[in-house]
Order: structure tokens, then C-alpha cells, then sequence
């Protein structure tokens, strides 16, 4: 059998970046993203894609979490105290780095003869429609609000580490942690993606109910909301007492007192009336 060409030095290289890619910890992140940057000059375009979007996704984290960590060159990459610019710009480097991982996933699988859309490749890659959509809306409309931008980070991550290290690992005999620290992972993960969309949600509202907004982007933020409720709906599946958990939460079905003073409704502990 004829050698393969990697980019780490050996296996336990390989594993050490894994974990550190998925660690806590900013500056063992910084070192995985600088390795695989390392790596990625070596292979050029025979990098993994897997490895190359676990990457990506991570660096737009590590952003996201202001994190003061130096490169192995010294240079700080930390980001300062967010502004508006800031935030948008974060947006769209989780815009980008999502885009991107649905995009290569699915090409990856693709027939080079008989070009399939990319939601029918998605579902055979157990990619959920809401991820495709939050790539559609990325990618052709106004760019997703940053929190359903961090759930689909989050759920990209998890995607990536089932389906190409998680496998990797066990042929390593190195797998770690348990079913249960599994399951644990994805009702987490499936909580940060409903939250996301509930607070798009309430958001696309607010800008239908405005009366700032045109009838044009009344009308465009009625689509979003619409796209919204389907995504919902696709997590009801399977996933119904995370869902009504969620709806129970504090601002959304129960509104916070600030909500409640925003809309001008009395305090019903007060004993006030409208």
C-alpha cells in the first residue's frame, strides 16, 4: 500500500491538536490553529477538510471569546472590547466559516457527473435543514443574528468531531469520554440552537411590528420569520421537551421585567392595572 502524505509529525501529534482545538483554554487553541496552519502549507489543497473547517470554526470562536492569547510569533490575536463594527465583523467570519463548512462538506460527496442541490446532499450527510438554511441566509440575505451564528458553530464543531476525529480516534484506540458525555453534548448543543432561533425570532418580530421598518422590509423580514418556524419546527422532532423547555425560559413565553416595562405592561406582583 502506497505511503500517504501528512501534515503532522506523527499520530500523537494529530491527537494532541484535536484536543486542543476542542479545549477551553485560549492558548492551547492558539497553538492547534498555528499547527494547522502549519500543517495546511505543507498540504495545500490535500489538507483535510474536516481538519481545515474544525480550524476555521475554532478561530472564529476564540474571536468570539476575546480571549488574550499571543501567536508563536509574539503578535497578539486577542480581540478588544467589541464595538458595533466589531460585532458585525464577528458575524461575518461566523457567516463565512458556516458557508464555507457546508459548502465543502457537501461537495465533498458530490457525484462530479450528476451535480445534486446542496439541501439533498446535506440530508445524506445527516446535516439538518436548519443548518442549510442558516448558510442560505448567510450567504444570500442579511447576515443571521450572532447568537444562531454561535448555535451552528457550535453544532458545526460537533458534527465534525462525530463524524471525521471521533472515527479517527477509534481506529487509534484513543476515543475518549462515554455515551453519556455524548448525549449530554448534543441536548446542549440542540438548546443553544433553539435559543438562537427564538431570540432571531423575537427579533424579526420586533422589525415586522417597528414602525421604522418599509412594507419592503416588513415583507422581508416576514420570510425570515417564516424560515425561522420551520427551522423550530424541524427541532420539534425528537426534540419536543427541549423545545417547551426553552419557550419556558425567562423572555420568551414568561417575559423579563424589562420586557414587560418596554411593552408597557404592569407588574401583576404590584397589584397596578393597565
Amino acid at each position: 500500500m502506497a505511503a500517504r502524505i501528512v501534515g503532522w509529525a506523527s499520530k500523537s501529534e494529530w491527537v494532541q491538536i484535536y484536543q486542543e482545538l476542542y479545549s477551553n483554554d485560549p492558548a492551547q487553541i492558539q497553538h492547534a490553529l498555528d499547527r494547522a496552519a502549519a500543517w495546511k502549507s505543507r498540504l495545500d489543497t490535500k489538507m483535510p477538510i474536516a481538519i481545515d473547517c474544525t480550524s476555521s470554526l475554532a478561530a472564529v470562536r476564540l474571536r468570539d471569546s476575546g480571549a488574550h492569547v499571543r501567536g508563536e510569533g509574539g503578535e497578539d490575536v486577542s480581540s478588544s472590547t467589541p464595538n458595533s463594527h466589531d460585532l458585525f465583523q464577528l458575524r461575518l467570519a461566523y457567516s463565512m466559516a458556516l458557508a464555507r463548512f457546508v459548502n465543502l462538506v457537501t461537495d465533498a460527496s458530490q457525484d462530479k457527473f450528476y451535480i445534486q442541490p446542496v439541501h439533498v446532499m446535506a440530508k445524506e450527510m445527516a446535516l439538518p435543514e436548519w443548518m442549510v438554511n442558516l448558510r442560505h441566509e448567510a450567504t444570500h440575505r442579511s447576515l443571521p443574528a450572532l447568537p444562531v451564528l454561535q448555535s451552528g458553530a457550535r453544532f458545526a464543531l460537533s458534527w465534525l468531531r462525530q463524524k471525521y476525529w471521533e472515527p479517527q480516534l477509534q481506529q487509534c484506540g484513543q476515543l475518549p469520554g462515554g455515551a453519556a458525555e455524548k448525549e449530554e453534548l448534543d441536548v446542549e448543543e440542540v438548546r443553544q440552537a433553539v435559543v438562537g432561533l427564538l431570540i432571531s425570532y423575537e427579533q424579526h418580530q420586533f422589525e415586522i411590528s417597528s414602525e421604522r421598518s418599509t412594507r419592503k422590509q416588513r415583507s422581508h423580514h416576514t420570510t425570515l420569520l417564516q424560515e425561522v418556524l420551520n427551522n423550530l419546527t424541524a427541532l420539534m422532532t425528537g426534540n419536543s421537551e427541549i423545545v417547551v423547555a426553552c419557550l419556558c425560559g425567562q423572555g420568551f413565553l414568561l417575559p423579563t421585567l424589562e420586557q414587560r416595562t418596554a411593552l408597557g405592561l404592569s407588574n401583576v406582583s404590584s397589584g397596578k392595572t393597565m
